[in-house]
């Protein structure tokens, strides 16, 4: 039995997932497109799957192009039961600046994290210590942003605060937003700080539960992040390391995605528009933090039921 690895990059279509009924989301700097590196930039219009049929699940082949699927997705805006259904695949969301980093600190603190897309959901959390951020900036009469160094600074506050029975609450612009825009038993964050746990363990599920594996760059705001697109580079080199792995049949196709991090790919963080955005609010050390690799071994993996996410 072989695992198939497929990357959806349907999430930073401008009109797919929530981004138009987001009540809560405005275009800002953290959310711009990033210009260091387009998954189309190898491709010609006419072979762009992406710009003829946003609708599929699409992943990059060897020459470029964008090679498409079997309907395995279906656009839907972020309402009700409109989802993606992935109930055939152990799916990893990414939001490397700084849900999916955030959600990999907090998991080190405690091992539970509800998870809401909106700010007046988070009331319904009694007892919470409430963090998050709209367009990078700390929501006003929360206790924290979406700041995983701000988090650590107050590390042992939080920790004897969930020990104690409250509840840790995180909304973010993205990543809690992709988090409820799709279906599965096996939903991950996945972060730069966490790819090799997360890497094994999403891929022994996989063989596990006779799944393939898709990975979902958050992106931003409907356009393209390079953080995340590395960040699922580096999941995936994690996998291809695992002695034994049923992944063969895709090497070629993993190529361009592979590629990226071949090169100063913390630099090319660093130095991207999503990561100066976050310098320019005053959150350089948050970048300087998301791009550490593998400095955890935590795993999280979504409730949906419960809307939260939990420590494997």
């Amino acid at each position: 039995m072989s695992v198939n690895i497929y990357i959806d990059h349907n999430f930073y279509d401008n009109n797919a997932y929530g981004y138009e009924n987001h009540s809560d989301n405005n275009k800002s700097d953290e959310c711009c497109v990033d210009d260091s590196y387009n998954p189309n930039s190898q491709i010609s219009s006419e072979d762009n799957v992406l710009n003829k049929n946003p609708n599929e699940l699409v992943y990059i082949t060897k020459s470029g192009d964008l090679t498409k699927l079997d309907h395995v997705s279906q656009y839907a805006p972020l309402s009700g039961d409109n989802r993606i259904d992935y109930s055939n695949y152990c799916a990893i969301v990414i939001d490397v600046l700084r849900a999916s980093t955030t959600i990999s600190t907090l998991l080190e603190l405690y091992d539970k994290v509800y998870i809401t897309d909106s700010i007046e959901k988070t009331m319904n959390f009694p007892n919470s210590i409430r963090m998050g951020e709209r367009n990078g900036i700390k929501i006003d009469e929360f206790d924290y942003g979406n700041s995983p160094v701000e988090i650590l600074k107050d590390k042992n506050k939080i920790t004897e605060f969930a020990k104690n029975g409250g509840n840790l609450v995180l909304t973010t612009t993205n990543g809690t937003r992709v988090l409820n825009s799709i279906i599965s038993d096996d939903i991950y964050m996945g972060s730069i700080n966490n790819a090799e746990a997360v890497a094994k363990e999403v891929y022994n599920t996989a063989v596990e539960k006779d799944k393939d594996i898709v990975l979902i760059p958050c992106h931003r705001c409907g356009d393209f992040a390079i953080e995340d697109y590395i960040g699922a580079a580096l999941i995936v080199e994690n996998i291809l390391k695992i002695p034994g792995n049923k992944i063969t049949k895709q090497l070629e196709q993993l190529i361009p995605l592979r590629s990226t991090i071949k090169f100063d790919w913390k630099n090319t963080i660093l130095n991207s528009k999503s990561g100066q955005g976050l310098r320019d609010k005053g959150y350089p050390y948050d970048v300087l933090y998301s791009v550490q690799e593998n400095i955890y071994d935590n795993v999280g993996k979504y409730n949906q039921k419960e809307n939260y996410v939990y420590r494997v």
